[in-house]
């Protein structure tokens, strides 16, 4: 209830700070006494706190301060002074610390009991309980009608936000913002780290309900008002609709496009499969290629569920015909770029939540071959990926790495397993210095400094690389050769 309502009702009660803007809009959420010199513990925020001074029996205008400065860091909205009882009027003291706090105080008298105040403030706050309950049913049943419409969550949280006249946001089992309406502007967004204010800045007040989804952490939904003690509308009912549509996109993905995308790797890490197969396979799993379409591969961990459920929701923010799969640690994403620059938005979303996780991200795809091109390099290059990046436009050897079949990697573990077998036999280290070798772009000076040998041992190794190998290290072909075997079989053990 506002406050102006109590102030209009004939109940004795008169107005001790009637220089407070706002007054009469001050939300009250309760009725509550305590006579404790720091009753704090034990009012909730927003309620209406009435004393009658009996643990307050002091002068010292220094005792009165610090206790209108605890009830306004409670956030109480109000202070009433019963008369009559311990003080025959209303303490100048107290009058000058909630003017000076901005607390307002209202002085009741003893012409009518306290019971009757109380009546009246609980029966109001009742009352509009009961209202807002009713409302927040009816937006539920909206949210209802909207989700079965295929509404997305940007244009639920809008809804929610235009019924309520208040910010919302969405956050993940991490504290990190899904979505949220109004849109945040873009300066604010990139000092966030997509988090949301939940009730910490001052003059903002913050509403948090729990959003519980099957197979994730529980979400939470922040409504936040501008003031302190504003009234809370009951949104469980709106909660259970939102927990309802996520669990829904969950299993859709799970489900439905997981199948899909399998199958679209298996199809894009062939080159036996025709474009035509890979178009069908995308249309299939919702993805024509009626306009160019961006991909993601990368590497995440095994618990990482929540992460990518939330991933997915942010980036369908942004993007249009957002798809992820997640198998074996290893991450697909698909979605729709309006242009190249949008791709870069894409990264730096990813860079933004997660730093650490190696991602290459490439686009816009005009057809089917030039995704398969694009897949299989970000694809050979990302285990070597230290966080999100975008990964180059054209990449000889990650295409031929990335598409290579068993046997072109059991051509190369032949090509290479001479060097294994003498580094066995003579405990030498000619793997190592093939890696090194090739890793420092074939110049000896910095492979000896790497390898902390002589340069005329350099020498000898290289020579008996050449020999073994049955190739130049000098030439552009044969360290090319050297380079592409190296990087399909990356687990071959090194030498001593």
């Amino acid at each position: 209830m506002k406050l102006g309502a109590l102030l209009s009702a004939p109940l004795g009660v008169d107005v001790c700070t009637p220089d407070l803007p706002g007054l009469g809009d001050v939300q009250v959420r309760w009725i509550s006494s305590n006579e404790l010199i720091d009753p704090t513990p034990f009012v909730d925020a927003g309620a209406f706190l009435v004393i009658t001074g009996l643990g307050l029996n002091v002068r010292d205008d220094r005792t009165w301060d610090a206790y209108v400065e605890r009830l306004v860091d409670a956030s109480i909205a109000a202070l009433g002074f019963r008369v009559g009882v311990a003080h025959a009027h209303v303490p100048d003291q107290l009058i000058a610390a909630c003017a000076r706090w901005r607390l307002p105080l209202l002085r009741i008298g003893l012409d009518r009991p306290f019971s009757v105040v109380e009546q009246f403030v609980l029966d109001r706050v009742r009352t509009e309980h009961a209202r807002a309950e009713d409302a927040s049913w009816h937006l539920a049943e909206r949210l209802a009608t909207s989700v079965a419409a295929g509404t997305d969550l940007k244009s639920l949280l809008e809804l929610v936000s235009t019924a309520l006249g208040a910010r919302v946001a969405l956050l993940d089992g991490n504290g990190h913002r899904l979505g949220e309406w109004p849109p945040v502007a873009p300066e604010a967004a990139a000092g966030s780290r997509g988090r949301t204010p939940t009730g910490s800045t001052p003059g903002v007040d913050a509403q948090q309900v729990l959003v519980p989804v099957a197979g994730l952490d529980t979400h939470t939904l922040v409504v936040v008002r501008p003031g302190t003690g504003v009234a809370h509308t009951p949104l469980n009912p709106v909660a259970s609709i939102l927990s309802l549509h996520l669990e829904r996109l969950l299993a859709a993905t799970s489900v439905q496009q997981s199948s899909m995308l399998a199958r679209l790797e298996e199809q894009l890490q062939s080159w036996e499969t025709p474009g035509h197969a890979i178009a069908r396979t995308l249309s299939n799993a919702g993805l024509p290629f009626s306009r160019p379409l961006a991909v993601a591969v990368g590497r995440v961990d095994a618990g990482s569920a929540n992460a990518m459920f939330s991933l997915r929701l942010q980036l369908a923010e942004v993007f249009e015909d957002v798809r992820v799969s997640v198998r074996g640690g290893a991450a697909l994403l698909l979605f729709r770029p309006a242009d190249d620059a949008s791709v870069d938005a894409a990264v730096a979303l990813l860079q933004d939540r997660h730093p650490s996780w190696p991602f290459l991200v490439s686009g816009p795809c005009a057809d089917p071959e030039e995704l398969r091109l694009r897949y299989l390099a970000a694809r050979a290059r990302v285990r070597t990926a230290d966080g999100p990046r975008r990964a180059p436009v054209f990449d000889l050897l990650g295409l031929v790495t990335g598409g290579a079949g068993r046997a072109s990697r059991r051509a190369a573990e032949k090509f290479l397993q001479p060097l294994v077998d003498h580094d066995l036999k003579h405990r030498s280290a000619l793997v190592q210095t093939l890696r090194t070798f090739v890793r420092c772009d074939g110049r000896p000076g910095r492979v000896a400094e790497e390898l902390h040998v002589h340069r005329n041992t350099l020498s000898y190794r290289l020579r008996q690389l050449e020999q073994l190998l049955g190739l130049s290290l000098t030439s552009l072909a044969g360290l090319a050769t050297c380079v592409t075997a190296l990087d399909l079989l990356d687990g071959l053990p090194e030498g001593d």
